[in-house]
Order: C-alpha cells, then structure tokens, then sequence
C-alpha cells in the first residue's frame, strides 16, 4: 500500500467567489459533482487496499498451514527415532 494524494474540495479566494457570485442550484450541482469524483477515487483506492489484504491472508493461513505441517513432521521424526 502506498500513500497517495485523495480527492478534496478546493479552499481558496476562487471557491469563495465561485459561492458568493452563483446561483444556489449551480452550487450544489457542481459540489456533487466534485464529491462524486471524490467518493469514485476513494472507492477505487479501498478497493486496491482491500485486494492487498485480501492476498495478505491468503500468504497468512498458507504459512501458518505449512507451520503446522512443519511441527507436526518434527514430532513425527523424533517419535519415529
């Protein structure tokens, strides 16, 4: 996983204006849109983290199979003995 830059709504004087100077309907329309790119990059992004920790536990039982399998083939060794 990397740390990357995430969608955000814009805070300077040009957002201010963009406010002050245009109708209420033009504003909430352009602030969806702006928070459905943003809902979008997340959503993207959670669905890369989730394939990372999905191949994580995967890797994870494997291990602890082949952990188990490792001790109980020791066991056996010294018992054979």
């Amino acid at each position: 996983m990397e740390v990357s830059k995430v969608g955000k709504l814009e805070n300077n004087q040009q957002m201010i204006d963009f406010f002050t100077q245009n109708e209420i309907a033009t504003i909430y329309y352009n602030l969806s849109m702006d928070l459905a790119s943003i809902i979008k990059i997340y959503e993207d992004r959670n669905a890369e983290k989730v394939e990372y920790l999905n191949k994580a536990f995967k890797e994870i039982k494997f291990c602890g199979l082949m952990f188990i399998l490792t001790v109980l083939l020791i066991v056996i060794s010294t018992l054979v003995k």
